[in-house]
């Protein structure tokens, strides 16, 4: 029922274009304004509408025309600044979207792989691994992971490479050489910040991120899920941490329980 009213044919507005070819054509040099105003002028036959008026109607409309000029002219702008302003956002948004599908998929790579945290972890699930293909596949994923959803920043963008160029021709690293680089990562990991996408500040690469965390308990070793907030001021070893289930801040050393593998980033 929406629709019975709506033509059938584009007629219309083709001939709308038509004639803003036409207009185009004999006035190239025209403003998108007055090309505007010539097209309302014919096709809401505002000349037949003005021959019907008197001489002294006519004088007051154009009068007020002219008094109108500059107000109208805002309009126009403020409607192209709307204008586009929506089109970025769209834009901004189908962008969003096309990172954040591609976070999704780059994470399901790492759930399949699992994150290697350090040194250790990364020979010993390389050499878990039998084939070179599935190694390099493994280990371009953890650089994939730390670069697009941790944000890793790093001192040489080239330990994000997977290939480097030999004699002018585009040669892919090896298992070896893709191994340095994770082991790189992995090591500089607690001196290394991202950016934070909210606010644009530079913070560091642990912080906002859900941590497994070991801690003895009646002499046993117990794992607590949490998140780390923030960093202390001015004490860059000392980490804020909020764990499931409990309201109270704790301050740790994390850089001490992460070098003996007591400390996991959650996936």
């Amino acid at each position: 029922m929406k629709t019975i009213a709506t033509p059938n044919h584009n007629k219309f507005s083709e001939t709308v274009f038509g004639v803003l070819d036409r207009i185009l054509r004999e006035k190239p040099n025209i403003s998108l304004i007055a090309a505007e105003s010539y097209l309302l002028f014919c096709h809401n036959k505002t000349m037949k509408w003005l021959g019907e008026k008197s001489e002294s109607e006519k004088e007051k409309l154009l009068s007020d025309a002219k008094k109108d000029v500059k107000s109208m002219r805002q309009k126009f702008v403020n409607r192209k600044i709307a204008i586009e302003n929506a089109r970025q956002e769209r834009l901004n948004a189908a962008d969003r979207k096309q990172r954040m599908r591609r976070k999704e998929q780059i994470t399901d790579e790492i759930l399949l792989w699992g994150l290697w945290q350090s040194e250790e972890d990364v020979e010993s699930a390389t050499e878990r691994l039998s084939t070179d293909k599935d190694k390099k596949a493994a280990l371009c994923a953890q650089l994939r992971f730390r670069k697009h959803v941790l944000l890793q920043k790093a001192d040489c963008s080239e330990v994000y490479a997977f290939s480097r160029t030999v004699n002018g021709k585009n040669v892919k690293l090896g298992v070896h050489e893709l191994m340095q680089n994770v082991k790189k990562l992995v090591k500089d990991a607690f001196n290394s910040c991202h950016q934070n996408q909210e606010t644009g500040d530079s913070v560091p690469l642990l912080v906002g991120q859900n941590i497994s965390h070991c801690q003895l308990v009646d002499e046993e070793r117990v794992w607590f899920s949490g998140k780390i907030i923030s960093q202390v001021p001015g004490y860059p070893v000392w980490y804020n941490v909020k764990y499931v289930g409990d309201p109270a801040i704790y301050t740790y050393k994390l850089l001490e329980d992460y070098q003996q593998g007591d400390l996991k980033i959650i996936v």
